[in-house]
């Protein structure tokens, strides 16, 4: 489907909207360019917010980034800082091999947290739940580690686990992308009830405030037998968790 004709998906920032196109520029404007400047026909921005646009609309690789690039409408290209050719009188999409060498070369962590950041924005995280879960690339061997809105397909933070260590030590680097945690759930599967992922949830919550994140961890932290379910109210086992249950010891 053409980008010009893609609708937005609800409770996204979606396909091209003026609006988020605005907010989205400014975004990536923070990006470090990693071109030489000698030679260069398209600005970074321009290349960044092109992909964005052309992947929300469906786009799964470069080659399709490209050819939906090709095909979007002129005062689209305008909004999204594209070049503009004097010789043809028109606005022109970065190619193929522009846009695969600069997605390749950019700060990949770096451009994550600028999208996620302009999610955020976007979509909001007041309240409701964040599921946390870490997977990797096919034939990458690069596993990400991200936090996804309950019920909507929405990643609001995403963080690259480096190759000496696990996810469940980069909860804290994770989360901190997110600007307001207060009365937000974080879920997550059973590797991660464990004393280290505790901590890093009770060091990122506000002191004084017992979320219902810590009304589960503060429990397996000091060794209780049960915990109370913060949406139910009623005992939740701990020893059908995994990982340590007993008190850290000084």
């Amino acid at each position: 489907m053409p980008v010009s004709h893609a609708p937005a998906a609800p409770g996204v920032p979606g396909c091209p909207h003026p609006d988020g196109l605005t907010s989205l520029i400014q975004v990536l404007a923070q990006a470090t360019d990693p071109r030489s400047p000698r030679g260069i026909r398209h600005r970074l921005v321009a290349i960044l917010a092109i992909a964005v646009v052309t992947v929300l609309c469906g786009a799964t690789n470069v080659r399709e980034i490209a050819d939906q690039a090709s095909d979007l409408p002129q005062d689209l290209l305008a909004r999204l800082r594209a070049r503009f050719d004097h010789r043809a009188g028109r606005y022109v999409a970065p190619s193929g091999p522009t846009l695969h060498r600069t997605i390749t070369d950019i700060d990949a962590e770096l451009a994550d947290q600028l999208l996620c950041a302009w999610i955020r924005q976007a979509a909001g995280t007041a309240g409701g739940a964040l599921a946390i879960d870490g997977k990797t690339l096919r034939g990458s061997g690069v596993k990400l580690f991200a936090a996804v809105r309950h019920g909507q397909p929405i990643v609001v933070a995403q963080h690259q686990v480096p190759e000496d260590t696990t996810e469940t030590t980069q909860v804290a680097a994770l989360l901190n992308q997110v600007d307001d945690l207060t009365e937000v759930v974080v879920t997550a599967d059973a590797a991660h009830t464990s004393v280290a992922v505790g901590i890093a949830l009770t060091v990122l919550t506000a002191v004084g405030q017992m979320t219902p994140v810590l009304l589960l961890t503060l429990p397996l932290l000091l060794g209780a037998a049960t915990a109370i379910c913060p949406h139910t109210r009623r005992s939740v086992p701990t020893s059908c968790r995994q990982g340590s249950s007993r008190t850290p010891q000084p």
